[in-house]
This record gives structure tokens, sequence and C-alpha cells, in this order.
């Protein structure tokens, strides 16, 4: 079998974690693999970057539309696309996947897309605040705050993406009930869709000895430590950054690590440090941390929840997408009111009043049990296969 996966970056974020451990566990069976993104990082021979152009993203930015400038002969033209047995979507989003060609990829090839947030069901933003669509999609916040849109393009955007829709086959991937609950609500409701929950390697994230993992990671070993971790950190408004500061200073002896930032450095008692590729440093945070701080205004279903608990640190966190279906609200973290600052006081004051070993095994074991990178691999494989046939069928 052989899997061409699509995602805009190779390394960072969540999306592209999730590729990155099915590339693994599909090569490790004996599968081939490649993939194509729009930010190449590594020398690998089976990463090729589609060409990511300037002026087009200009033009894009120019018209306020993201879908009628990119073309996708670049990648039907492949090798690579040609002999592949299946073609597996995820964040496709970032001015270099041609979505009109979704319409022919599908024609040629079966396809499975990863919802990993509400972009292929917004009409162009990653989350939206609405509680039901219009006009068949959900619309996001306002372009001035999240997004490089100059004008609200909405409609056609909204009509564009359905019309690709409509003619195309695809099977939809939801990593949590709750975006899946959303899919059904919009033009999309007639695809078929399955719940495959994000997983993560347990044997890499794992439990330690607090103090070792301080002095490993140069923290200090006589602090209380929160940890808080994102895509952009501080430069990512979606991650609560204005109820991250008020908590540092509610808490000065606390000492806030905020992980994800462009660059290193100290604002009072929160130490800002970039992203972390390697995952034996980051797990070393996790342990050296009391809990993950996670009050994010939007979710899906994000990994670095998962990693905390497999180190055994609980996650204190607003109660958004499908952060409820990972954590049971004070067994093996704390779900505070959305927006409410003084229940994620009322959080963290309940992590720290507890148990610490109990509620450190609690989160263990939930992972172990269910989120399990091993078993969603099981899934995923399971799925192509059985994609692969209905694909035979129809043609």
């Amino acid at each position: 079998m052989k899997i061409v996966l699509i995602n805009n970056k190779e390394i960072s974020g969540g999306s592209a974690q999730v590729c990155q451990e099915l590339i693994h566990r599909l090569e490790k069976d004996g599968l081939t693999t490649t993939f194509f993104c729009a930010h190449k990082k590594s020398a690998k021979n089976n990463v090729i970057p589609l060409k990511n152009q300037p002026w087009k993203k200009l033009l894009s930015y120019l018209t306020s539309n993201d879908l009628d400038h990119y073309d996708g002969r670049e990648l039907i033209e492949t090798a690579e696309f040609r002999k592949a047995d299946i073609i597996h979507l995820h964040n496709i989003s970032g001015h270099f996947f041609p979505l009109p060609a979704l319409t022919e990829i599908s024609r040629l090839k079966p396809v499975i897309w990863t919802f990993h947030d509400m972009q292929p069901i917004n009409h162009y933003f990653a989350h939206s605040f609405e509680e039901t669509p219009k006009d068949g999609l959900f619309t996001g916040a306002s372009p001035k705050k999240i997004s490089n849109l100059i004008w609200w393009n909405r409609q056609y955007l909204k009509k564009r993406k359905i019309s690709v829709y409509q003619k195309s086959n695809f099977q939809i991937v939801s990593p949590s009930s709750w975006l899946a609950a959303k899919v059904k609500m919009t033009a999309l409701t007639n695809k078929p869709i399955e719940i495959i929950n994000n997983g993560i390697d347990a044997d890499i994230f794992s439990p330690g000895d607090k103090t070792q993992a301080k002095l490993k990671v140069r923290l200090p070993t006589d602090k209380k430590i929160i940890l808080t971790i994102s895509d952009r950190g501080r430069n990512n408004i979606l991650k609560g950054w204005d109820f991250i500061r008020q908590l540092a200073d509610h808490w000065p002896e606390i000492l806030f690590i905020s992980i994800g930032n462009d660059i290193r450095g100290k604002e009072k008692n929160i130490y800002f440090e970039k992203e972390i590729y390697d995952k034996n440093i980051l797990k070393s945070y996790y342990q050296a941390a009391d809990l993950l701080l996670l009050p994010s205004l939007a979710e899906n279903f994000p990994l670095t929840s998962l990693e905390a608990m497999a180190c055994g640190t609980p996650v204190v966190a607003f109660a958004v997408g499908g952060l409820n279906e990972q954590i049971s609200h004070q067994l093996d973290g704390y779900l505070a009111k959305t927006l409410d600052i003084d229940d994620l006081i009322n959080g963290i004051n309940f992590i720290y009043a507890e148990n610490s070993e109990k509620i450190s095994k609690r989160c263990r074991y939930k992972v172990e049990k269910k989120f399990s990178a091993a078993d969603m691999f099981k899934k995923y494989l399971d799925l192509y296969k059985r994609t692969i046939k209905e694909h035979e069928n129809r043609h």
C-alpha cells in the first residue's frame, strides 16, 4: 500500500505530529509513504514541498480568497500521486493546497480528510464561535482580529467551498465527537464520517522524577511550576494569553513556563521558550510541571493535553471543544467554565490541594487505555483499506 499524506507543515503543530506518527508506524509496517507539505524542514526524500508562491499568496490577500489561485496539476502530475493507493489530507489551509482540485483528486484516488479544526466547515477561519452554521457553513470571528482577510468575503467563500464539496467524494475523520457533531450541522452532513481520537506514544511521554526533570531543563527545584504550550505562544490570542498573564500576576511566587514562542525571554515570573521539537526534552518539561494550563478559547482534540497526562501531569483548561472527551473533571484534571478566570483559579487550587500521586496515576491510565498512538494507527490502517475498497467498487 502506498499512502500520500498532505499537511501544511511537516513538523510543527498538532496535525503535523499526527502525520509524523502515522508515517513512522506505516513505514515500520513495511508500507510506502509520501508527505506533501507547504513548509519542509527535514532532508527526507519522501517529503515533497508544494510550491508556495508569494505572488499567489499576495493575490489571495488582495482578493480575500484563498481558494481560487492555486493549481492542482503540480500535485496530480507527480509520480507519487499517480502511484498512490490513497490520499490522506490533514490541515490543508495556509495558501498551498488547491481545494477546487479536490473534485479531480477524489475522482482519481480514494481520499480521507482528517479535520484537525473547524477550517473545513468554516468559510476561512480555523475556529468559529457560532453555535450553528449559516448558509451551510460556519462563519469565523472578525477578520481584523485573527486573520489576514482585508474584506468580508464570506458568502463567496462559503458557496465556493460547498460547490467543491458537492462535486467531491471523500471520507471525513474527526478526532473528537464534538467536531463530528459540528460537521453534521453543515453542508457536509451527507459525507461519511468516523471518529478517530488523536493518540500519542506513551512510551516516549511517561512519568518521571520531578526534581530530576527540573534539573535536566535547568529550572529551579524549589519553585512551583505551571506549564503552557501553544503554537506561536504569547502571539496566539486563541490560546488565552490574557488569562495566563492575569494568573501569573495573581501568583507571583509560581513560575510560569511558556513553550512555543518566537524568541526566548523572561517577563516577571513568566519564562518564554521557543518551540521544542525534541520529545525527550519536552517530556522533561511536562514532568517538571505541577500542571499544564490550557485556557484556550477554542480547541478540537489537542496533543499537548494528552502528552501532559501521559507524563502524569494534570491539565487545567476551559471546557471547550473536545477537551471534555480527554479530561474527566476533578478526577484527572479540571475543566473551568469558559472565559471564567475565577474558575481557572479554582482549578489550579484544586490540583494543588489534591493527592498528586492519585491524580497523576489517573492521567497516565487514561492515556494508556484510550489515547495511544498504536490504537490510532490501527484504526487509520483499517479505514485506509475500507476506503480503498469502496473507491474500487465505485469505479
